[in-house]
């Protein structure tokens, strides 16, 4: 090899090992949760203004696994709302029907969503709608199953 032949190949690797850095940083970030969220644990964050309830999230945007935040808005019509943001860089999201998968739990009841948005490629957000006619208390939780990389996540919350 010639110098010039040399000097491209030291360059060549050179870019290689830069573009691999590069990457190992990017995704060193990408399984981090949503600015603001809760953690993993389910642990709470600070409420947004003029909402009793603090957003929950379960989940990472890691691979095979889908960040999912709920954040209660009230009654809204004699229906409670709740907003939902899906996340993940790695899950088909159209295989899961929140109307099937997530349900409702206060007072004893146990209650499907009368309306959801639908989950499509890798990042949704829309309104979760139950029809309870009255407001779910100070304690109520929502339970959505099959959504990896966690089998059955348990959204809580207490006034």
């Amino acid at each position: 090899m010639g110098k010039s032949e040399s000097d491209i190949v030291i360059y060549a690797v050179l870019v290689i090992v830069v573009s691999v850095l590069i990457y190992s940083v990017v995704s060193l970030f990408t399984d981090l949760p949503a600015a603001g969220a809760a953690a993993v644990d389910g642990s709470k964050a600070i409420p947004s203004l003029g909402n009793a309830f603090s957003p929950v999230l379960t989940g990472t945007t890691g691979p095979g696994d889908v960040a999912i935040e709920f954040a209660p808005r009230g009654m809204q019509g004699g229906k409670f709302e709740v907003q939902i943001v899906a996340n993940t860089h790695s899950v088909d999201l159209s295989a899961f029907d929140l109307l099937q998968v997530t349900t409702l739990e206060y007072k004893g009841k146990l209650i499907k969503p009368a309306s959801a948005p639908l989950l499509t490629g890798h990042h949704v957000s829309g309104t979760l709608v139950f029809a309870v006619g009255e407001e779910p208390g100070d304690a109520f939780t929502i339970t959505i199953k099959g959504i990896p990389l966690v089998e059955e996540r348990v959204f809580s919350w207490k006034r």
